[in-house]
């Protein structure tokens, strides 16, 4: 299908988006490039599968057994759950000091990966299915089809929703199947939602595409790589989304827990870092140095992320790397608090910088951002210039 957008398009004024003629130059060209997705890149009205709301649900589960053996009162499990799921914030207790110093403790004690240390100690293997179970039960084929035809197919009933669902899923998806400059895909995610959705899209090309795109598309065979799946000679013919940190494939599909190692805690961090030679580092440092590369999705908190930029600086990486940003402009009422806000932002864009990162970010969030990025990508198609 063509395009969706308003007839207020910002494409066709000066648009408001950081740094996004920079990346427009990029497509022109065009580069090779390859995107890196996280777990952003799923997110969806009702649909929450960042890292922290995953590890939350498996450390509930954790929290049970640890309860159960030490036989703690249902008070104690309860408060112990809200302070490590976050469900208590300062705001909401700030009136109960020692519930606030309990608050406290529990973020200074348990940092995320020192969390999910402790659930793989408890769940042992089964946290895996613990993680399968989580994800595919708020996410699947299934679900990706029906919210793509509601609101992007071209009979969509609810193509003007102000908050469709999979909006971001969508655009990637279409941009890998229109852009023959994007090679492949490196994913910090492991689930497969990015390749049903460009199935999906490609297995009913003529609900989502004009008769040029269909014509001129390339044909993409998406393989999801992980773990020791990685073939030279698969990959060649296919178009690969490379799973750094493991692969859990939907519960159709049968899988041993030995042969789909995840990376999640210390240990396995620690691990893979020694690892040099094995291609969960030399894929993504190579891209970095080579190619355009584009961050969804990330936020660059994950450990072997930073790692990998800063291996990437270290050997001067020619290409330009961008990171698509959800980050939007605050106006507060307060001045001091305005000028602060504005001074966190400037912080936040040196140390950017000074890793080589073009941040791209439009004041209206995600929404408009892919919609921006979507009609440039529509007006370099080399079928349409």
């Amino acid at each position: 299908m063509p395009q969706k957008s308003d007839t207020s398009s910002p494409c066709k004024a000066k648009s408001k988006c950081l740094n996004l003629s920079k990346l427009r130059q990029d497509f022109e060209c065009p580069k090779k490039i390859i995107l890196f997705v996280g777990a952003g890149v799923n997110m969806s009205p009702g649909v929450d599968l960042s890292w922290n709301t995953v590890l939350n649900h498996l450390f509930d589960s954790t929290l049970r057994y640890i309860a159960v053996e030490k036989q703690y009162t249902k008070a104690t499990a309860s408060l112990l759950k809200d302070v490590f799921s976050r469900k208590i914030t300062p705001k909401g207790i700030q009136n109960r000091p020692e519930l606030f110093k309990l608050y406290e403790k529990g973020q200074d004690l348990l940092a995320p990966i020192t969390k999910a240390t402790v659930i793989k100690h408890v769940l042992k293997k089964e946290y895996i299915h613990h993680i399968r179970s989580f994800l595919y039960n708020k996410c699947n084929r299934k679900t990706i089809k029906a919210a793509f035809e509601r609101f992007y197919a071209k009979d969509a009933p609810d193509e003007n929703a102000k908050n469709p669902h999979f909006h971001t899923l969508y655009h990637v998806a279409r941009m890998i199947l229109l852009c023959p400059a994007i090679k492949s895909v490196v994913t910090y995610n492991y689930d497969n939602f990015l390749k049903e959705a460009i199935q999906i899209l490609q297995n009913d090309q003529e609900k989502y595409f004009d008769e040029d795109d269909i014509k001129n598309m390339k044909q993409r065979f998406p393989r999801d790589v992980y773990g020791n799946q990685y073939s030279q000679k698969n990959i060649e013919k296919d178009f690969a989304i490379y799973h750094v940190h493991g692969y859990i494939p939907p519960p159709a599909e049968a899988f041993s827990v030995t042969e789909h190692e995840i990376v999640l805690t210390m240990d396995e961090y620690y691990e893979s870092s020694r690892h040099v030679y094995a291609w969960q580092t030399t894929t993504p440092l190579y891209f970095l140095s080579h190619y355009t590369c584009i961050f969804i999705g990330i936020s660059l908190t994950d450990m072997a992320m930073q790692r990998m930029i800063y291996l990437t600086r270290q050997h001067g990486g020619a290409n330009k790397v961008y990171l698509l940003s959800a980050a939007t402009s605050k106006v507060y009422n307060d001045k001091d608090i305005q000028e602060a806000s504005d001074a966190m932002d400037n912080i936040h864009l040196s140390f950017l910088k000074n890793y080589g990162i073009v941040p791209i970010y439009h004041p209206d969030g995600y929404y408009s951002l892919f919609n921006e990025l979507g009609e440039i990508i529509k007006n370099n198609l080399p079928w349409k210039k």
